[in-house]
């Protein structure tokens, strides 16, 4: 399966599914708020907001890809390791 980009296609090492999480799965999953999530992801909450919206919306983007790496490697530490204190770790900044 080969991922098609605006840039690039991606290698298929990438495109395998149990690499990805979809960030809104992540955010349920880990029971964070707008605020928590872009803090963590290093994005704008309205950002995260557009990612959630249907693309037939004008406010719509399309979730980047590393969103979704970066989610799966956060999921996999924390579960390995535990979730960090998001709202001690945002207030620290």
């Amino acid at each position: 399966m080969e991922i098609i980009t605006k840039f690039k296609p991606i290698p298929d090492k990438y495109s395998s599914l149990d690499r990805l999480m979809c960030p809104l799965e992540f955010k349920q999953k880990w029971k964070l708020t707008i605020d928590e999530m872009s803090w963590v992801l290093q994005i704008s909450p309205d950002t995260f907001k557009s990612w959630a919206v249907p693309e037939t919306s004008a406010k719509s983007r399309k979730t980047p890809l590393i969103a979704f790496v970066a989610c799966k490697a956060l999921d996999t530490l924390w579960e390995q390791q535990g979730m960090p204190n998001v709202r001690v770790l945002m207030n620290l900044h």
